[in-house]
Order: structure tokens, then sequence, then C-alpha cells
């Protein structure tokens, strides 16, 4: 009996709803409508002669068999990557695309690619900046730099920075309009505007590192405290009102070298809260060895160096 062999478009579907969870999710993820996403799926269980969901209330929920074929299926996708990559990148030598998440884009790499095209005028870089979330090597660029717990399995990476936070406002922020206003401890924060990003948060999937979490650290009680302050998506938002004086906000040294160096930002507390994750850089094993990404990486680290512990 001859065993036709699924196309590659319907496995592709399959290991997006598996990975993601979502009907809806896999559609964004593959620019298609879930109607689309629905039919490869019914296609793929025709072709393979068993189910690989199981349908209920909640949705789709993958059985073990499926999960299982995910994971092979995610390794070949891979694989079929890096390979098209490498071919890419060997036929196009001057070419090398870079990912990366907004905050360190905007606060730091983008500030200094001017170096790195005065060493390699050579490389043509072009850079994606989009928060990527957990998976470092959805997107189709050749290299990404990472913000994470530093697990790649199957790919090549390397530590960036070391981060952690403490606070940063305008030299000239003060809490009120008169002198008692000054920041003098700790526990004078509280008396001024508080700017929060997502991530430090409590619930979300990042954990619960928060300005609680800072104060105390610094030795001041807050647990039980409402904190008042404003809400930003991006701790790159909260860098931008901190230097127009509008509050204090939470960042490492990495991203506030810039703004520190030129007198923007200072820190009046040399308290740290280390932080779990830290920045990456992050390719294919595929193509790690070749001359451009070597030379960017190498370029990478020796910048990076003064913000990463050994």
């Amino acid at each position: 009996m001859h065993f036709r062999s699924p196309s590659l478009k319907a496995l592709r579907t399959f290991e997006s709803v598996v990975r993601l969870r979502s009907l809806t999710a896999a559609a964004d993820e593959l620019h298609v409508s879930t109607g689309a996403i629905s039919h490869q799926i019914r296609v793929l269980e025709e072709q393979l002669g068993f189910h690989l969901f199981e349908r209920s209330a909640a949705g789709l929920v993958p059985t073990i068999a499926a999960i299982e074929l995910a994971e092979q299926v995610r390794e070949g996708l891979n694989l079929i990557s890096g390979g098209v990559r490498r071919f890419r990148l060997g036929g196009a030598p001057n070419s090398l695309t870079i990912g990366c998440d907004v905050t360190f884009g905007v606060s730091w790499l983008g500030p200094r690619m001017a170096r790195f095209l005065d060493v390699h005028p050579e490389i043509e870089v072009g850079m994606d900046l989009v928060d990527p979330g957990p998976d470092p090597t959805w997107r189709t660029v050749d290299v990404t730099i990472h913000f994470g717990y530093g697990r790649f399995p199957k790919y090549e990476s390397v530590r960036l920075t070391s981060e952690s936070l403490s606070p940063v406002c305008a030299p000239n922020y003060v809490l009120g309009a008169s002198a008692v206003g000054v920041i003098r401890s700790p526990a004078d924060l509280l008396r001024g505007r508080l700017l929060h990003v997502p991530w430090l948060e409590p619930d979300t999937i990042f954990g619960t590192l928060t300005w609680h979490s800072w104060f105390a650290r610094a030795g001041v009680e807050t647990q039980g405290v409402k904190l008042s302050g404003l809400q930003l998506s991006h701790t790159t938002n909260a860098l931008q009102l901190a230097i127009a004086g509008k509050g204090a906000a939470l960042a490492s040294p990495c991203l506030t070298a810039d703004a520190i160096a030129s007198g923007a930002l200072v820190r009046p507390f040399d308290v740290c809260l280390e932080l779990p994750r830290h920045y990456y850089l992050v390719c294919s094993e595929s193509i790690a060895d070749l001359p451009k990404v070597v030379a960017f990486r190498d370029w990478l680290l020796a910048e990076t160096a003064p913000f990463r512990s050994s």
C-alpha cells in the first residue's frame, strides 16, 4: 500500500496549532483565516487516518500522539529553515537580518549599529524590532537578540548581558514643588510617580518582579500598599518619561547606559534587583559559523562586555 506524505502546508499548520494551542493564534501567525486552519487540520487527519485533536467545548486539545508528532515536525521545519537561511546567506554574503525586541533595539542596539557598519561596511544590515515572545526563532531573521532564560535547545546562543534593575530618574526630578520633595532615601520614591511596565507586574508569565520587589530589597516595607503611578507598555516608554522628569523607572544598566552617560538620567540609589532573564544572541546552528554571523557576534560581545558579569 502506497502512503502519500502529508503536505508541508498541512504539517506547518498542525505544528502551529499544537504549539500555540489555539486556532485563532495559529491563523494570526500564518496570516490565514481560522477556517483555512481547520481545513488543513481535517485534511491532515484524513491523510494520516486518525484524529490528532480531541474536540471539546474548550476547543481543540492535542492527543499525546499529536504532541509527539508536532515535536518531530518542528524539528523538520527547523532543519528546512536553517538550510534555507544558510543557502540565502551564502548566496547573499552581504546581507544580515537581525531580530530584536523593541526595548533593546531602541535603547541600546540602534544607537550603536553605526559602529558595526563602520567596522564592516561590506555587510548590509536589516533590523526587525518586535517583541518575539518566548520563542526567539519564530521570525524569518538570521540572528535574534532575545530576552530570556538562556534555554534554546538546538540553537547556538551566547549571553550578552547580566540584567538587574534599579531606579533611574532625571537629575532634576523632585517629588513636589518644594525642597522637601528632593529624593534622599528609597522610601522617598513612594511620594512620587512610579513608572510601571507589564513584565514587572505580578501574575504574568514572566514572574513577579515589581516595584514592591525593589523596595523590599532596599529595606522599605510596601506589602499591602497600593503603589501609584503610570502603567506603560515598554521600558522604553518609561525611560522617555523618566528623562522628561515625569517619574522614576526601574531599568538595567545596559538599557540606561547612554542616558546616564549624557546626564539625562541618574541612579539615585545603588540597590539592585537581580533578574533571572538576560539578553542572548541566538541563531540556528547551521549558520553560526558563517563569517558575517561571526563578525556580528564578536562585535556584539565586545560592545556588551561592560554589561556582562563572568
